[in-house]
């Protein structure tokens, strides 16, 4: 077998017949299998709708937003900004506003923590310091 044979399964373009393959896997005293795999197909996130909040930035599709249900109504806002890390975030907007400002979002875990957070909104300056204290940085939207 030549070296750009060699190359050309490594890099995915040549697909080697069964007697290639075979001999191949016994020369590396290995399962064909631990060689050649079927790429998986990657599994569907949940989506669901959301209501974006006013003043909501991350009104475009492939934002970050983070996730709250207020008065059975779930609502979607931007999450806090942050220079040195990545923001907290429950999924990402999967498609841009509709009618009555709603918006499918694409949850990035099954998981449905959004549904215990408390949405804490105002502008006095101790709302940040009980937010902290609430439950950490995860409460400070």
């Amino acid at each position: 077998m030549s070296r750009q044979t060699i190359h050309a399964i490594e890099a995915g373009n040549y697909a080697p017949n069964t007697a290639v393959a075979l001999k191949l896997a016994q020369k590396l005293g290995v399962a064909v299998e631990e060689i050649f795999q079927l790429d998986e197909p990657a599994a569907e996130r949940a989506t669901v709708q959301a209501e974006l909040l006013d003043g909501a930035e991350a009104a475009r599709t492939g934002a970050p937003v983070l996730l709250c249900r207020i008065d059975g109504r779930l609502m979607a806002t931007g999450p806090e900004s942050s220079d040195s890390s990545l923001p907290l975030a429950d999924g990402i907007l999967s498609a841009a506003a509709g009618k009555r400002n709603r918006s499918s979002v694409e949850l990035f875990e099954s998981s449905q923590s959004f549904e215990r957070r408390l949405l804490l909104a105002g502008c006095d300056p101790g709302a940040s310091i009980l937010a902290r204290h609430m439950g950490g940085k995860e409460s400070t939207w």
